[in-house]
């Protein structure tokens, strides 16, 4: 396998991840009585993903380790889903830029192979693809990232893993506390005739994606979207990706479910505090009868999936409740 190159990698330590299963609702009523409620309570989420798996709505978000107690009261309380995983402990590791390539996520999904590793969860961004890990297996992670990748500034895993230290409070920063009526962006990108599969894998490192994943790059297909989650079945991991409509390839598994899609994604300077963002943004197309599939919400970016003939309104929503200079569409 060559080597892909990577520009560099950033890891946010004392992390707590939370899987959910949400029982279905209209649109996304579910996800955002979540997401509101966590908004309510002053909890920032540098983390969240947001697909439907049958009728169902599964959840996956990241608090910072502080904030553990507090949002798993809340969740008790609030939340009329189960919760079906919970993970002291994490760390986030986002990786850029991939650029779309698909042979990033196969590389990881081998590097998980090897060292045997459970992807607690897995989100991508125009820049990053993020993935929630143990704390406890960063250094095993970092020796087969090693074979998998080549780092514009690190050479070996031991000079890999002395750059993560002291970084986790600049990692932070990007965590804004300024709130805005109407948060900015720096733009919204459209990416129309997309093919949106969701696929089980019992396999927890997603290892056997990864045939799939290189197979797309070969063809030169570009990855719009990527997240992956807990799924309800034990032991089994949720795949959701987005590929060209024109890809002639099948899918990652034999009983994956394939629907039109079109891609959106925005980043903005004070994404990284989500103290009501995602729940603004989930309300604003819910008023417009957009219908999220699926929806990745990291650090500074949110990147979503929606029904083809729904791109429009889902742009609409957007520009009504955020600032957007420019919407450039691909």
């Amino acid at each position: 396998m060559n080597s892909q190159r990577l520009n560099g990698s950033k890891v946010l330590k004392g992390v707590s991840a939370f899987a959910l299963s949400c029982p279905p609702g209209p649109g996304g009523e579910q996800p955002l009585l979540l997401c509101r409620a966590v908004a309510e309570a002053g909890i920032n989420l540098p983390y969240v993903t947001i697909v439907r798996e049958g009728k169902e709505w599964l959840v996956t978000l990241a608090v910072e380790a502080s904030d553990e107690e507090r949002i798993d009261s809340l969740l008790s309380g609030q939340c009329t889903g189960e919760i079906s995983c919970r993970s002291s402990g994490c760390a986030i590791l986002s990786l850029f830029p991939h650029q779309g390539n698909p042979r990033v996520a196969g590389s990881l999904f081998e590097s998980f192979g090897r060292a045997g590793l459970t992807v607690q969860g897995m989100a991508n961004s125009p820049s990053a693809i993020s993935v929630i890990l143990m704390e406890e297996d960063l250094e095993r992670i970092s020796r087969v990232l090693f074979k998998a990748f080549t780092f514009k500034t690190y050479r070996t895993p031991e000079e890999w893993s002395a750059a993560q230290k002291g970084k986790e409070e600049l990692y932070k920063e990007v965590v804004a506390s300024y709130q805005e009526k109407r948060p900015k962006v720096y733009g919204v990108t459209c990416l129309g005739n997309q093919r949106l599969v969701s696929s089980l894998f019992h396999d927890p490192t997603l290892a056997p994606a990864s045939a799939f994943m290189n197979e797309a790059a070969d063809s030169g297909i570009r990855l719009s979207f990527i997240t992956s989650c807990p799924s309800r079945s034990r032991g089994s991991i949720h795949l959701t990706y987005c590929l060209p409509d024109t890809f002639p390839g099948g899918q990652a598994s034999r009983n994956s479910i394939v629907e039109s899609a079109a891609v959106f994604s925005m980043n903005g300077p004070h994404f990284g505090d989500r103290y009501g963002i995602t729940s603004e943004l989930l309300a604003a197309l819910g008023n417009r009868g957009v219908q999220i599939l699926a929806l990745n919400c990291t650090v500074a970016s949110i990147t979503g999936a929606v029904p083809s003939s729904q791109l429009d309104s889902a742009v609409e929503a957007i520009q009504g409740c955020f600032e957007v200079p420019t919407v450039f569409r691909l």
